[in-house]
């Protein structure tokens, strides 16, 4: 006699295969949280998340405004003449200051993102912060020495036709000083670690503070 047995495939409930259709594995949620947000690894293994351009161009706006009432009233104490040189100073004290001792500026802080060494971690020291903030001046450099130049052509000029020749004649510096604090800024997008040229001289990083209180 002949028996026949008919294997009936086991069908999952309905709700575990739902449940495994929608959970994903540890390595594909790393993958993901990988592809939002760049991330360093420090020398002792860890990895923090870095912050994102548009947060680090609004939190450097966000300064710029803070930092407007102060300058324009230290230009107005002084003389025009020197309001680059002037608003550049004062940048570098109020960033090495706050940097040193919070981790981030206000507008950094408003935008949660936060300076930190590139191979511990840390929170910058004064010094370091200091040669963070001392190494952008330098990018901008040429850019004051350009705005002394052209505020002492249009100073010498007499009439409508010098004001015309020495604006013509600043322009192409201005954009050429302009272009290479630019590139400086843009390299954020071409460093694997996200930095500037200044926080490449400095080590450091931008990292992302969501998380932090």
């Amino acid at each position: 006699m002949i028996s026949l047995r008919f294997q009936v495939p086991c069908r999952p409930h309905p709700q575990q295969n739902c449940h495994r259709q929608h959970q994903k594995s540890p390595t594909i949620e790393r993958s993901l949280v990988a592809k939002k947000l760049k991330q360093v690894t420090l020398a002792d293994g860890r990895t923090l998340n870095l912050a994102t351009d548009w947060r680090r161009i609004l939190g450097f706006l966000l300064d710029s405004l803070v930092l407007a009432i102060p300058v324009n009233l230290l230009v107005a104490i002084t003389s025009p003449s020197i309001k680059w040189i002037v608003s550049t100073l004062t940048y570098v004290v109020y960033v090495t200051f706050m940097i040193a001792k919070t981790g981030t500026t206000l507008g950094g802080k408003a935008m949660k993102v936060r300076a930190a060494n590139a191979t511990t971690g840390a929170r910058l020291t004064l010094a370091e912060s200091f040669k963070r903030a001392l190494l952008f001046w330098v990018t901008v450099l040429p850019l004051d020495i350009a705005s002394l130049w052209s505020n002492s052509r249009l100073a010498a000029s007499h009439n409508v036709g010098d004001v015309l020749s020495s604006t013509a004649q600043t322009i192409p510096v201005f954009l050429a000083t302009s272009l290479l604090w630019l590139i400086s800024v843009l390299w954020i997008d071409i460093s694997k670690k996200k930095q500037t040229w200044y926080d490449i001289w400095a080590k450091t990083v931008v990292i992302d503070a969501s998380g932090e209180v």
